[in-house]
């Protein structure tokens, strides 16, 4: 008579030469194989967990997307208004050097270029991402009059819009997942757009230590006063 072995734990276990009885009844495993479920179910949760983030980030994106066609708008408004001339010798013009005051409506120029920029960007990244970009809502800025441009007005605009967007985006890069890097990109070119334009407004341009970031919501309601979407 065979004798069974004892095995590491000092437990006894079958020869290898003693046949394993089988049972007529499928185990779970082999039922699951059965039906076409096991084997299946992983596969499927990875494009599953990526639709859900892409569609999070098309969401973020289109914010940011609204972000961009309103800084956009508000430069647009600006360079088809303003007389280039009047603009860099105006009186609040005076307070600049006379190289910057040469420069003035080139540099306006410069950051609508930037912002147009963004706009394409976001657009293509969400087009690519399935989603349906964002349109421009309504705008409305009271810094064009019957005689043009005040400049003094148009940079005090400037300085909000530009800081709020800044801050709009901190708070953003968060939400977002394959694509924070793209915002990332924006981000750190809003905040100089940020710095130029408080300086234009003769505000202190490095204000804080650590900037604050603003939630989407608290971003709406401050451009509430320049757009109806």
């Amino acid at each position: 008579m065979q004798h069974s072995k004892p095995n590491d734990t000092g437990e006894t276990s079958s020869s290898l030469s003693e046949p394993i009885e089988q049972s007529s009844h499928p185990t779970r495993r082999q039922y699951l194989y059965g039906i076409g479920l096991l084997g299946t179910t992983t596969p499927s949760i990875i494009p599953l967990t990526k639709r859900k983030q892409d569609n999070e980030d098309i969401e973020t994106l289109n914010f940011l997307l609204e972000v961009e066609l309103l800084h956009r708008a508000m430069y647009r408004l600006f360079l088809e208004n303003a007389d280039e001339g009047k603009i860099e010798t105006s009186e609040y013009a005076q307070r600049f050097s006379q190289v910057q005051q040469d420069s003035l409506y080139e540099s306006i120029e410069e950051l609508f270029n930037h912002e147009d920029a963004h706009v394409w960007r976001l657009r293509n990244i969400i087009k690519d991402l399935g989603g349906e970009p964002v349109e421009e809502c309504e705008y409305t800025f009271d810094f064009v009059t019957k005689n043009g441009v005040d400049d003094k007005q148009f940079y005090d605009t400037a300085a909000e819009v530009e800081t709020v967007g800044t801050a709009g985006y901190a708070g953003a890069l968060a939400d977002l997942g394959a694509h924070e890097s793209d915002a990332r990109s924006i981000h750190s070119v809003e905040s100089r757009h940020s710095t130029y334009t408080r300086f234009l407004n003769a505000e202190d341009r490095f204000p804080n230590v650590f900037d604050i970031s603003l939630s989407k919501e608290e971003v709406r309601n401050r451009y509430e006063e320049y757009q109806d979407c």
